[in-house]
């Protein structure tokens, strides 16, 4: 995470995809981070029915 944070801050850019509704492409941040598309795609699917 630390160097994610340093290269945001020179370049802008943390160094994984952008999001966007389509893929919902998420960095997991755990002991070997990884993109994911929409984790956790049920829980949120849970949360967007009780609006």
């Amino acid at each position: 995470m630390h160097t994610a944070w340093l290269t945001f801050a020179k370049t802008g850019n943390p160094g994984w995809p952008t999001y966007d509704t389509t893929t919902r492409t998420t960095m997991v941040l755990t002991e070997a981070p990884t993109p994911e598309n929409d984790p956790r795609n049920e829980e949120r699917l849970l949360w967007e029915g009780l609006r």
